[in-house]
């Protein structure tokens, strides 16, 4: 049939795995009702769509190949999308002998630009060592964290450094603002480290959409909890990095705050196109991600993808 063709000249033919290279994710089909689009021709098929409007979501960021009518029916046929994050067998041991603690164990994970993932294990589970493996600030046993295809882990400590200033943004339950700064030099903190001056429209617009505008005069006790978590996200989000890791955003929040600050993360991190990582023990945080894994004794294991 015209569907049968389409998809495997898109995907391969049936019973053969779809090609994969590194970086990228196996091609899959997905088929969506549409209406009131112009046609045009197709080298396979006698009537294509020329443009269609869909919607971004984690794990669904296709590169359109054909949308192709059949009947009141149209499918969309998606490429490969990349992964802007990927592990392969990423392991982490502590000690030796008697007193060896298996903290990772294999972890194999891509996390695509724009996607929202959340990662729920209980206290011991290795959930906050996978985050200092996937943010640079810890070096595993055995294994490879790529970043757009490029091992960081064979960068010296200084590079690395360097590195997660510049492409990767942490918030953690306990806000670690600098009790003497406002909250405006709080944010741009990081740019002066790494001696670059601030883009004030960009971090206008940051405090636009997470509602501090009026407040970064203010120094942090003079902040609530919330705003004081607004202004991490601020801080991580200033230098445009490509992925921003949060362990356990909410922990010293009330859960209306808390509720808050994560709908923020997730709108700020769908409109700038980040990568957001969650780390949390809570259920109600992970039922928010378009993907959700779980962790436990340092294995990984994905419950849904988006």
């Amino acid at each position: 049939s015209v569907v049968r063709q389409a998809r495997s000249a898109v995907c391969g033919s049936r019973g053969s795995a779809p090609g994969r290279v590194q970086g990228q994710r196996p091609c899959r089909v997905q088929g969506r009702a549409l209406a009131g689009l112009g046609r045009a021709q197709h080298p396979l098929v006698p009537k294509s769509y020329k443009t269609v409007r869909f919607q971004k979501e984690c794990g669904k960021i296709p590169v359109i190949k054909s949308v192709l009518s059949k009947d009141s029916t149209d499918f969309i046929f998606g490429g490969m999308f990349m992964a802007i994050l990927e592990t392969q067998d990423l392991t982490k041991i502590y000690g030796s002998g008697d007193t060896q603690v298996r903290a990772l164990e294999g972890v194999t994970l891509s996390v695509e630009k724009g996607c929202f993932l959340a990662v729920v294990g209980t206290s011991g589970s290795g959930k906050s060592t996978l985050l200092h493996m996937l943010g640079g600030l810890d070096r595993p046993t055995s294994g490879q964290l790529t970043y757009d295809g490029r091992d960081i882990y064979r960068l010296g400590d200084k590079e690395l450094s360097a590195f997660r200033r510049r492409r990767i943004g942490f918030i953690f339950q306990q806000f670690h603002l600098l009790p003497v700064l406002t909250a405006w030099e709080n944010i741009v903190m990081p740019l002066l480290l790494d001696k670059k001056q601030p883009d004030e429209r960009y971090l206008g617009e940051l405090a636009g959409m997470l509602g501090i505008g009026e407040r970064l005069s203010h120094l942090p006790h003079e902040l609530s909890g919330g705003q004081q978590q607004r202004v991490a996200i601020a801080r991580a989000l200033i230098a445009k990095p490509d992925v921003i890791f949060a362990d356990e955003p909410t922990g010293n929040l009330d859960s209306r705050s808390g509720g808050e600050v994560m709908e923020l993360l997730k709108q700020v991190g769908r409109e700038l196109g980040k990568a957001l990582v969650v780390i949390t023990h809570d259920s109600r945080i992970a039922g928010m991600a378009a993907r959700r894994l779980t962790i436990v004794d340092g294995v990984l294991t994905e419950v849904t993808a988006g």
